[in-house]
């Protein structure tokens, strides 16, 4: 009894499966990863592997066309086959006046594979596809050229020439590569190296530049055949002598009256190297553009020049500017500048501390701010006055207090502790988060200032608060370029609050 029910049940799944079998939609399918393009100088043999489905056996006639992005037929063949319900490969041959002399990188990834596939003795049309050349040409390749774009007459120069496969990225291995390099200044002065790619699709040319009065560029260009296949890559180099880079630097950014600015300025030339033996003028201006200090240096053997700017017991307060100029050869002045502060100075009679109770915020949220006062000596500051004012920028100077301009977000009074803690509203700095759709966190900035009754002695603090759109953060850092076939590497960095917050 169980045999006649197994046996049942084997004839209703064949018969099901021919139900299935013979209701299935006639046609064809071409498998693109079984089908494969051999470049020709004047076209090309497309073989696809094509399968028959749904009855659609028998005689049919295949039609390939190579067709540009424009659409317009580079070349045309057709040929006849049998289709069978196992896969079949058939060969086309495809010739055109559009493809006369090989073909280049350029051209192959900008042509597809236009097909048509029709049964003889079917009057439905034709079953039709189309497919990217580059996709089932194995030996087209592309060149990339790596070099430094910056070189110096009479210097040996290193070229790296990199090899990939246009279908895969991979590197191709054994690519004759003839490398070269044309000066401007005589177009006729070509100096070639012929190289073969290793088994990472690499090889490297060094060229050795004349040291040349008046060269200002160059090109290097590396032009490599494989097959009917021909791919060429450059790089335009820069020849010329160009600008000096500036630094100028001092000992430390704030000065009293009567002390003495130790300035230093290293220059170096536009390869990175020490320019020694070079006149440079320093000058020295205060806050309302009067010239203090002003001085003709010249560099060291490391590049270095150096000068003290002593300032008087009475000099001005404010903002010094510290410039440095050299005059360069292509007839403009290369110049760096510095700037330090001129004030008088006292230590202060208390510190203030300012904590938050979380690393961010999220919209709605509040910030609940603590400020923390504690003298010298280590007590705290009683009833010390505290005013927190929002500011303007990403720099904020002591001196231009804003507790006279602007109304404090938050003010009140320390414990006898030394400590004021109020919470924050932050609809505003939320608001100015999402007017910028690019930015995912941004952050407000404070001034907490706490003046002590006793002395009538005001410090500050400044503090940053940091709004975000998300709870999490990620990022990608890595380099901004890759070379096909070669190893690259890339962090995620994925940061939250600090673990003592609630999300």
């Amino acid at each position: 009894m169980r045999l006649r029910a197994l046996a049942l049940l084997c004839c209703m799944a064949s018969l099901g499966s021919a139900l299935v079998l013979a209701n299935a939609p006639a046609g064809f399918d071409v498998d693109i990863a079984a089908s494969n393009a051999e470049l020709r100088n004047n076209g090309a043999r497309v073989t696809l592997a094509i399968r028959a489905r749904g009855g659609a056996y028998g005689p049919a006639r295949v039609r390939v066309e190579l067709v540009d992005a424009a659409g317009a037929i580079l070349a045309v063949g057709e040929n006849s086959t049998t289709l069978t319900s196992q896969l079949g490969r058939i060969s086309v041959d495809t010739f055109g006046p559009g493809i006369t002399s090989g073909w280049t990188d350029t051209t192959v990834q900008s042509t597809r594979v236009r097909y048509a596939i029709k049964r003889t003795a079917s009057a439905n049309a034709p079953s039709t596809g189309i497919v990217a050349l580059a996709r089932i040409a194995p030996e087209a390749i592309r060149l990339t050229v790596l070099t430094q774009e910056r070189a110096r007459p009479g210097t040996t120069h290193s070229v790296l020439i990199v090899a990939t496969a246009l279908h895969s990225a991979a590197p191709v291995r054994g690519v004759k590569i003839l490398a070269s390099l044309t000066l401007d200044a005589d177009e006729n002065a070509v100096f070639e190296k012929a190289v073969v790619t290793d088994s990472r699709g690499s090889a490297k040319a060094q060229f050795q530049i004349p040291d040349l009065a008046g060269l200002d560029g160059g090109t290097i260009e590396a032009i490599g055949v494989r097959g009917a296949v021909t791919s060429s890559a450059r790089v335009d180099l820069d020849l010329s002598e160009g600008g000096r880079s500036l630094l100028v630097s001092t000992d430390k950014n704030l000065y009293q009256p009567g002390q003495t600015i130790h300035a230093r300025v290293l220059v170096v030339d536009a390869d990175r190297r020490a320019s020694h033996s070079k006149s440079v003028r320093l000058r020295v201006e205060d806050e309302a553009g009067e010239t203090v200090f002003a001085r003709e240096l010249t560099t060291s053997r490391y590049g270095v020049a150096s000068a003290d700017v002593v300032l008087g017991e009475n000099a001005p307060l404010g903002d010094y500017d510290i410039e440095a100029t050299i005059e360069n050869e292509v007839g403009y002045d290369d110049e760096s500048s510095a700037r330090v502060v001129v004030s008088r100075y006292d230590l202060p009679e208390f510190s203030v501390r300012v904590a938050s109770d979380k690393s961010f915020y999220l919209p709605g949220e509040r910030a609940s701010v603590t400020v923390s006062t504690r003298y010298l000596f280590g007590q705290p500051v009683p009833n010390g006055r505290v005013r927190i004012h929002e500011i303007e920028g990403n720099r904020w100077d002591d001196r231009d207090s804003p507790d006279d301009d602007t109304d404090p977000v938050a003010e009140g009074a320390c414990a006898a502790d030394g400590s004021f803690t109020v919470a924050i509203d932050l609809t505003r700095a939320m608001k100015d988060l999402y007017r910028e759709d690019w930015r995912n966190y941004r952050d407000a900035s404070f001034v907490a200032s706490v003046t002590d009754p006793t002395t009538n002695r005001t410090e500050r603090r400044r503090f940053d608060l940091r709004t975000s759109r998300e709870p999490i953060h990620i990022s990608v850092a890595g380099r901004n370029s890759v070379i096909p076939g070669h190893p690259t590497s890339f962090f995620v960095i994925v940061a939250r609050r600090r673990h003592s917050d609630s999300l």
